[in-house]
């Protein structure tokens, strides 16, 4: 599970970094732009859930879910 988390963020962040670059060349728009660097935060927020899963840790404090599912809200809105 963490192995998979870890790398479902690195290619969240290949694609937030290559976004960036398509960005300044005028080929995408900011908001797509913005849209991988929310799906990196997820997938952040969904690697320490996997991580504190597996060290025994409670994953779903209120304050981690209200920050994930405020990512993925503001993420579903840019996508749209």
């Amino acid at each position: 599970m963490i192995a998979r988390q870890e790398v479902e963020l690195r290619k969240a962040k290949n694609d937030y970094e290559r976004y960036k670059t398509l960005l300044q060349e005028g080929a995408v728009s900011l908001a797509e732009t913005e849209t991988r660097r929310l799906q990196v935060e997820i997938e952040e927020e969904r690697l320490q859930e996997a991580k504190a899963n597996l060290s025994g840790l409670h994953p779903y404090d209120s304050e981690r879910v209200k920050t994930l599912n405020k990512l993925q809200v503001r993420a579903s809105i840019h996508i749209q």
